[in-house]
């Protein structure tokens, strides 16, 4: 009896093993099938279209050598498309922004700033005059914003 038992411990131990194997056989095979399902899809989903598109751009380029002169073409030319003089095609180009010192950047947010800091404390710390006071400097920037967006400042 103890033999057989035995036998039939070890034999479900074995079956145990092959289940747990073949379980993990499998999960490895989905992985690596949904991997390169997943891989398939997103070509097929994002990187065609794109190709499609940059097919489409190079067909809509004008063509450098299609153009009145058979010379290469300048800087300003390749940016603008426009194959005249270069002062024409520099002119058409747009002007480069003046820079401004960090002063004048950030005056008005500054003032803005302290405006509303000054607002809210005296909101907060006092009664009677200061709350007036706070409506008033809390209403600057409100009147800066409608001054700028509203009125074209």
């Amino acid at each position: 009896m103890r033999k057989s038992d035995a036998i039939y411990a070890a034999a479900f131990n074995r079956l145990t093993e092959k289940a747990v194997n073949v379980r993990s056989e499998a999960r490895d095979a989905y992985r690596s099938y949904r991997s390169t399902y997943d891989i398939a899809a997103q070509y097929q989903h994002e990187v065609l279209p794109l190709r499609k598109i940059i097919a489409e751009e190079k067909e809509m380029q004008p063509r450098f050598s299609q153009m009145q002169d058979n010379g290469p073409p300048t800087t300003c030319e390749v940016f603008t498309g426009f194959r005249g003089g270069s002062k024409d095609a520099v002119a058409m180009m747009p002007a480069r922004p003046r820079h401004r010192a960090l002063r004048q950047i950030f005056a008005w947010p500054a003032i803005i700033a302290v405006l509303s800091t000054i607002g809210l404390l005296s909101a907060l710390l006092g009664d009677g005059i200061w709350d007036g006071v706070s409506w008033i400097v809390l209403a600057v920037p409100v009147a800066l914003y409608y001054g700028f967006f509203r009125g074209g400042m």
